[in-house]
């Protein structure tokens, strides 16, 4: 009998190893598939140049943006996430991005940041090709929102104002302004700090591993951009895992702090989008339609009308529009 159970044990090891074998060696192979598909990019690190041709150093300042017949894939021998998609954006205008799951919403993003190339077509930043734009100057002049943003170990300042270009009543403001001071009040009563928030509590530090939810993560994020001074606004689902109320408040505050400044959101509620400018719908990686709200809403064939008819909102937006 005791035999018995030391090879039954054995076989569960090696069973559990086998998986983790596995389960490596398909991180190994993705590994090297993304290190053999890294190509150079148009930086100017440290005055030297990493591509043939030199890069353009103007950095975009009005926030157009204008995609022309995009393609896109994440890798070679992949189906296309994006298949020819052309929509142009005005300075200052606040564009929501809706589609179905997998209709290439964050692959659109990632292109305007370079993150992704396109396959073909052309993406101009303020009428400059951005392919011909130093990467680093264009991430610089962009504020992304991503869904899942990042939170350093370091201090509640550093992880809003990593460059530390801002002083501590500004910090406090965009706080403030954001909702976000309970969630330092959080941190503070952690360190045993009382109920008032005092500048010395953006010195707190946070673990890299905090308790902090996702969506109070997303709220220091929206701090975090609004201390930045960009002419292009990305949001990328960046409130997906806030509450419909906080949402429609963030949302709100970005219209209200950055009357000026290109937005391009991309959205999973069908509602907000109704109080943009204009949608762009994608469907399967290409354009299903890029118009107004009202438009969108009258035109009853559309995908974009489809979609608020299955999630019970034409009421509602008819309600918004006065009854069109």
């Amino acid at each position: 009998m005791t035999y018995a159970f030391q090879v039954t044990v054995t076989l569960s090891n090696i069973a559990r190893f086998t998986a983790q074998f596995e389960a490596d060696a398909v991180s190994l192979t993705r590994i090297n598939q993304y290190s053999q598909a890294i190509h150079s990019e148009k930086t100017l690190l440290d005055g030297t140049e990493t591509s043939a041709s030199p890069a353009i150093q103007a950095q975009p300042s009005l926030g157009k943006v204008d995609y022309k017949s995009v393609s896109a894939t994440h890798r070679p021998g992949l189906p296309l996430s994006l298949d020819s998609v052309s929509f142009a954006v005005k300075s200052g205008e606040k564009v929501a991005v809706v589609g179905r799951s997998g209709a290439g919403k964050s692959s659109a993003i990632s292109c305007s940041l370079r993150m992704m190339e396109q396959t073909s077509g052309q993406i101009l930043i303020d009428d400059v090709d951005f392919a011909a734009v130093d990467s680093v100057k264009l991430r610089g002049s962009i504020t992304l929102i991503p869904q899942k943003p990042v939170i350093f170990s370091s201090s509640v300042r550093q992880n809003i104002d990593p460059l530390g270009l801002k002083d501590d009543e500004e910090i406090m403001a965009a706080l403030e302004t954001s909702r976000a001071l309970p969630i330092v009040r959080k941190l503070a009563k952690g360190n045993g700090a009382r109920d008032e928030v005092s500048q010395s509590a953006l010195n707190i530090q946070i673990d890299g591993r905090t308790t902090l939810s996702t969506g109070e993560i997303q709220l220091l994020a929206l701090t975090r951009a609004m201390l930045q001074d960009s002419q292009l606004l990305v949001l990328d689902e960046a409130t997906s895992a806030m509450d419909a109320p906080t949402e429609s408040f963030v949302h709100e505050t970005l219209f209200e702090k950055f009357p000026n400044t290109t937005i391009i959101a991309v959205m999973h509620r069908l509602g907000l989008p109704l109080h943009y400018d204009k949608i762009l719908v994608l469907d399967e990686g290409r354009v299903s339609a890029f118009d107004t709200p009202i438009a969108l809403l009258n035109r009853s064939e559309g995908l974009y009308h489809s979609m608020l008819k299955d999630a019970r909102l034409i009421g509602r937006a008819r309600e918004i529009f006065g009854n069109p």
